[in-house]
C-alpha cells in the first residue's frame, strides 16, 4: 500500500522510510509482488521498482481508508525530503503532491511552500499552465488566519501566471490582488499587480 501511495514508480529506500518494515520483510513483500507480476524491476537488478499497470496502483490506493491514505502520503512526502535532500529541486511536484495529499493530517505550510516553489520551477520551464494549478492549488491551501501579505503575493503570482498561459482569468485575479493591496496601503503588491493587470 505504500507503494501505491508514493507512486507508479518506487526505489527501495523510500519504500522502506514510508512503510516502516524491516529490510527483510519488505524484500519479501516485493518479492511476492514480482512473483505475482504486480509489479516489475528496473533495469540492471537496480532497486526501483514499478506498478505492472496502472490499475493495479489504483486499486490498491483507492482499498486504502482515507485516514491512512493522508498519513502515508505525510511519510512520503517526509521520505523524500530526507532521500534526496541534496535534489530537493528535483522533487518539487512530487513533494507538493504528498503534502497536499496529505491534508489536516500533514504539514499545511509545509503544503503551500512545496506547490509554491513547484510553481516557479514550472515557469523557469515555461510549463505556465502547470504554474497555474500549483499556485492556485497554494491559494487554496493557504489557512484562513494566513496574513493578507502572504494571499497577495500568491494571487499575484497565479494571476502572472494566468496571463503567461494565455489565461483571462489573470485579469480579475490581478484586480483583486491589487484591491487588497489598496485596502491596505501596502504598494509593495500594489505596483506589481497594476503592472500585471496592464499586460497582455
Amino acid at each position: 500500500f505504500g507503494a501505491a501511495v508514493i507512486g507508479a514508480k518506487f526505489v527501495f529506500p523510500l519504500l522502506s522510510l514510508v512503510t516502516g518494515f524491516a529490510d527483510e520483510e519488505l524484500i519479501d513483500a516485493l518479492q511476492e509482488a514480482l512473483t505475482a507480476r504486480l509489479i516489475s524491476e528496473g533495469p540492471d537488478n537496480s532497486p526501483r521498482y514499478r506498478f505492472a499497470h496502472a490499475l493495479v496502483r489504483a486499486t490498491l490506493y483507492n482499498d486504502l481508508p482515507r485516514l491512512r491514505r493522508m498519513a502515508l502520503h505525510r511519510r512520503a512526502g517526509e521520505s523524500i525530503e530526507l532521500v534526496h535532500q541534496d535534489r530537493i529541486d528535483e522533487h518539487l511536484p512530487a513533494l507538493a503532491h504528498h503534502f497536499t495529499q496529505a491534508g489536516s493530517g500533514g504539514d499545511g505550510r509545509k503544503a503551500v511552500e512545496y506547490n509554491v516553489r513547484a510553481g516557479e520551477r514550472a515557469q523557469t520551464q515555461f510549463a505556465n499552465a502547470e504554474a497555474v494549478a500549483y499556485y492556485d492549488q497554494a491559494l487554496r491551501l493557504l489557512p484562513e488566519r494566513a496574513k493578507d501579505t502572504a494571499r497577495r503575493e500568491l494571487m499575484i503570482l497565479l494571476g502572472e501566471a494566468q496571463r503567461r498561459a494565455g489565461d483571462p482569468a489573470h485579469r480579475e485575479t490581478l484586480l483583486a490582488a491589487g484591491r487588497l493591496a489598496l485596502r491596505d496601503g501596502d504598494v509593495v503588491v500594489l505596483a506589481p499587480a497594476a503592472l500585471n493587470y496592464r499586460r497582455r
